[in-house]
This record gives structure tokens, sequence and C-alpha cells, in this order.
């Protein structure tokens, strides 16, 4: 079963999936939602323990903009390395993940399907919780990692096709404005 949001993260590792204290918390993220395949290693402090980046700008250079079906296709052929080279980064294994994160939505569907796909098989092979994570409220949470920022807030969100101005009330409370 998918969970949305950090705020379920704690919850679901507090009800015994794991002996870890929110700070000392890992979770694997991956994100495939348009032409990145990317993944970090984010305690429950919000310290980065380790990220990767595999950009596709050549793949799609000669197009002259993102093709859905090469996207998804390069995904495929770098899930593996990029979640490898982030756990070596973070000199962890997968049995030191509390649990997997994920995004969900929105994004390419085909880039979504392969980044959900390998997130469910490592959960579910390793026995760890899986949350689907909403591409937009992960950035627009994210001010909150690294600076004090009290709810409500506005933000403005640009990121892709998606440019949206959001009142955040919390963790998976928000209105378009």
């Amino acid at each position: 079963m998918i969970r949305a949001g950090y705020r379920q993260v704690r919850h679901v590792l507090r009800r015994g999936k794991s002996s870890c204290s929110d700070a000392s918390m890992r979770v694997l993220g991956i994100e495939s939602s348009c032409d990145d395949t990317a993944a970090a290693v984010v305690t429950g402090d919000g310290r980065i323990l380790s990220e990767t980046n595999r950009h596709q700008y050549s793949v799609h250079e000669a197009h002259g903009g993102i093709v859905p079906g090469l996207a998804a296709d390069q995904h495929l052929r770098n899930i593996p390395e990029v979640v490898r080279d982030t756990l070596a980064h973070a000199n962890l294994t997968i049995h030191d993940i509390d649990a997997i994160a994920v995004t969900r939505g929105p994004g390419m569907p085909g880039g979504l399907t392969v980044g959900l796909a390998a997130a469910k098989t490592l959960a579910c092979v390793h026995n760890k919780p899986l949350i689907g994570v909403h591409h937009m409220e992960a950035h627009a949470l994210m001010a909150r990692m690294t600076h004090t920022v009290n709810f409500p807030f506005v933000c403005l969100l640009a990121s892709g096709g998606h440019t949206l101005t959001v009142a955040v009330h919390g963790v998976n409370e928000h209105t378009l404005i």
C-alpha cells in the first residue's frame, strides 16, 4: 500500500515497522517523473546523506524536447545504477534503509510507472514501507527541510509543465489559488 507524505512515513515507522528514532530514520527516495532519474537517502531530521541524478539531455536534445517513450526507456536503464550509487555514496545497503519513497505523480506516465515499479519491488523484496510522494507537494514542502517555515504559507511552484500558486496549510493540506 502506498502512503503519501513525510508525516505518514513517521507514523508507519512508529507503529513498529522500525526501531529507529525520527532523526535516525533513513528513507530512500526515487524520482522519475520527467527526464531525470534521481535517488536520495534522507534522514528523519532532513539531512541528505547522498543523492544521485542522471540527466537525459543528450537523448532528447535532437528531438527539441522530451520524448516520453525515450525518457521511460532511459529510466529503465538508469534506476538500478542510480539506486546502487546513492546507497554506496551514503555507505549504506538496502538493509539500512527504513522506508522507500517514490514519486507517484504528477508526471509522465511512462517514467512514473518505471519509478513506481522499481520502488514497489525494492519495498516488497526487502519488506520496507512504501511511501507515494506527490511531486508538486514535495517541491512546496522542500523549504521546510532547510529553513523554519511555518504553516500556512504561500508557494509559487514552477516545475516542468506545472506552474501553480498554492496556499500550503500543512502536509497533505493545500489549496490552489
